[in-house]
């Protein structure tokens, strides 16, 4: 498994023209895909995110989706102990922030 850390996902992903759910951040270069579970559970919420490094060929898990009260969601990275950041959603674009 990759090890995952959100610091290196900071930023904004801007909706690319290949699907309504393909995200890109123009600095980095790295791609974000948002999915739907066709069933969710307390422990796996219904979205998630699949990222793919540039020059990458398959994407891989990235992290649950959890929803906060303040419309953000609470993202994770697979470290010990758990290092968590908000992502924000909106119809163009995602913003990943500490």
């Amino acid at each position: 498994m990759t090890q995952i850390y959100i610091k290196d996902f900071v930023g904004v992903y801007q909706r690319d023209g290949k699907t309504p759910n393909h995200f890109v951040s123009n600095h980095t270069g790295i791609e974000l895909i948002l999915k739907t579970r066709v069933n969710s559970t307390n422990g796996m919420p219904p979205n998630y995110l699949l990222f793919r490094k540039k020059d990458s060929g398959k994407f891989h898990y990235f992290t649950s989706l959890w929803n906060r009260k303040d419309g953000t969601y609470k993202i994770s990275d697979t470290q010990k102990p758990t290092n968590y950041g908000v992502c924000k959603l909106d119809l163009f674009s995602i913003q990943i922030s500490l």
